[in-house]
């Protein structure tokens, strides 16, 4: 049957109930449409009027989601200022607290002695915080063993200052524990050290140490050691030597900081000396100078 009403009672497509509605006046009654009038609530109108209902919902819906697109670059770019000044006073806040941590370009025992106002052995005894800077001030109490280096500057060292704050560059020492070999300068009449200054415990030196502060060190002060951090590496005057540590052994300290000293020879060369063997020819100077 062409009728929209059907005996099932179930409404057909959409395009088919137009096609039925819009069919002649004339068309041949069925048995069930001679007896009895189909419910209002099962014709086909209220289907076709829902799907052009939600049909024409649709570019609104479309129309609502383009304009919300279109305003979240709006409001992203509204609040970017906003952020880039929050970043910025943050980095300030950090900056001015000194949050970035201490940074020290590595440099050979020699060199730290020659360039240092004061190298001693002592022993930390005591210490005490004093409110100066912005983290303050640590004051070590020593006891001095033995003087390697500073003799007119202040022959004899009693208190050695440094930032309290490790990220200031502060030195942080044991006390009563260890001996320490310490180098510093002197400022006021005060001696100052810090995590670039060559600082370490006694009992972790070599035996070329200790022998390059009692009498080598003090030979090579004329002598420049050029780090060499990449290859390749040369000298270009007779009074330096290469320091290869940073090749040779990835990173600092390395095996020349540790035994060798550079010291002027004979004609006013300068080269490495280790002291206690002749230096091995058969090894490239990256290793053995």
């Amino acid at each position: 049957m062409s009728s929209c009403s059907s005996a099932r009672r179930d409404c057909p497509p959409a395009q088919s109930c137009a096609s039925a509605e819009a069919a002649p006046s004339h068309p041949i009654p069925s048995r069930r449409a001679l007896g009895e009038r189909r419910a209002p609530s099962q014709s086909c109108p209220p289907q076709a009027g829902g799907r052009a209902q939600a049909a024409a919902t649709r570019p609104v819906a479309r129309k609502a989601t383009l304009e919300t697109r279109a305003a979240a670059p709006a409001t992203a770019a509204a609040m970017t200022p906003w952020l880039g000044l929050v970043v910025l006073l943050g980095s300030w806040s950090l900056g001015d607290w000194g949050a970035e941590a201490c940074t020290c370009s590595p440099s050979h025992p020699q060199d730290a002695f020659c360039n240092s106002d004061i190298v001693i052995r002592a022993k930390v005894v005591g210490k005490k915080l004093l409110k100066e800077g912005p983290f303050g001030t640590m004051v070590y109490t020593i006891k001095q063993m033995k003087m390697y280096r500073g003799f007119t500057k202040m022959p004899h060292v009693q208190y050695i200052h440094t930032e309290a704050s490790e990220s200031l560059c502060g030195l942080k020492l044991e006390v009563n524990k260890y001996q320490y070999l310490l180098t510093g300068r002197v400022y006021d009449g005060k001696m100052y050290t810090g995590l670039c200054n060559f600082v370490e415990r006694w009992d972790q030196l070599t035996l070329s140490q200790r022998k390059g502060l009692n009498y080598r060190y003090h030979l090579g002060c004329n002598c420049k050691i050029k780090s060499c951090y990449y290859l390749p590496c040369f000298v270009t005057s007779k009074n330096e030597c290469l320091w290869t540590d940073m090749l040779s052994n990835f990173g600092y300290p390395g095996y020349q900081s540790k035994h060798y000293a550079c010291i002027r020879q004979k004609g006013g060369y300068c080269s490495w000396y280790r002291g206690w063997a002749p230096p091995d020819k058969s090894i490239i100077n990256a290793t053995d100078p």
